[in-house]
């Protein structure tokens, strides 16, 4: 598992954004503070193979935590996120294990977005930087999303098991949001909710 710099491609992203009509799964953000974690199964074997975890406002305000294929890596993870129609990606991308099984989490902190990743279910690292975005992270229109997108026309299968969605509460605050992203991923309030989590991983 290694972290790889590639170039950027505005346009491209621009014109592959994260479609509703292509989510397995959606869910509108009804808190503050929350978590959302999925396991994923995918073989990206081209560029324009994508599937992951999506955060979704609308086209101009979205943030995607994808694998994908990236020639000279092989399959790979990517963040991209657009704010107001301008597009971003992460100049580094995270090489994905062989059997293409990757877990993908996201957190949400009072205008905060933070995503994280594991390749064993337990051991949890960030992947880029967090996120502020007052639009993205509005309680009233954003949804999470499990999306797989192909343009090859192949229909390259992903698999997704939703492994967790908690909605937690907290200060609104900057304080507030601050102590809550200083938390291990996942956030566990409980003994009971652990051993909960750590079932599901297992599965």
């Amino acid at each position: 598992m290694s972290r790889v710099p590639v170039p950027t491609h505005p346009r491209f992203i621009e014109s592959f954004h994260p479609d509703p009509a292509s989510c397995q799964m959606a869910r509108r953000i009804q808190s503050s503070y929350a978590e959302v974690i999925t396991r994923m199964d995918v073989q990206p074997e081209f560029s324009t193979q994508r599937a992951g975890l999506c955060v979704y406002y609308n086209s101009n305000n979205w943030a995607f935590l994808h694998a994908t294929h990236q020639q000279g890596i092989g399959k790979c993870l990517k963040l991209q996120w657009a704010e107001h129609g301008r597009p971003h990606d992460m100049p580094l991308v995270l090489q994905m294990p062989g059997n293409g099984t990757v877990h993908l989490g996201v957190r949400f902190a009072y205008g905060y977005l933070q995503f994280y990743v594991s390749m064993d279910g337990f051991t949890w690292r960030t992947f880029g930087d967090a996120l502020r975005d007052t639009v993205l992270t509005s309680t009233s229109g954003t949804f999470t999303m499990l999306c797989a997108q192909d343009l090859s026309g192949a229909a390259f299968p992903a698999r997704f098991v939703l492994r967790s969605e908690q909605e937690y509460r907290a200060p609104e605050t900057q304080r507030g949001a601050q102590g809550f992203m200083l938390q291990p991923f996942p956030y566990v309030r409980s003994r009971a909710q652990a051993v909960s989590l750590n079932r599901q991983f297992l599965l």
